[in-house]
C-alpha cells in the first residue's frame, strides 16, 4: 500500500504525525515517519539529533540521528 505522511510542527522537535493510503487512516507507518524524520534533518527544518513524533494511536515515536548516519527509531510495544 502507498501510504502518506503529514506532519504538523509543535516545537522544535516535536511533529504531530498522521499516515494515510489512499482510501483510509492507519494507525503507524514505520518507514513513512523514517522518511519524514529524514526529509526534516536534509531540509533544515529539524536541527537536534533527535525528533519526537506524536501520533494519535501509537504513542511517541522517537528517531534519533546517529554519528554514523544511520537513523534509529523506537517502536511502541504492544502486551501480547
Amino acid at each position: 500500500l502507498a501510504e502518506t505522511a503529514f506532519l504538523c510542527r509543535l516545537g522544535p522537535s516535536d511533529f504531530a504525525i498522521r499516515w494515510f493510503t489512499p482510501t483510509t487512516e492507519v494507525e503507524l507507518c514505520g518507514h513513512a515517519t523514517l522518511a519524514s524524520a529524514y526529509a526534516l534533518w536534509f531540509t533544515g527544518r529539524a536541527v537536534a539529533n533527535s525528533i519526537t513524533f506524536h501520533t494519535r494511536t501509537a504513542g511517541n515515536l522517537l528517531v534519533t540521528k546517529k554519528a554514523d548516519g544511520w537513523l534509529e527509531m523506537d517502536l511502541p510495544t504492544s502486551e501480547i
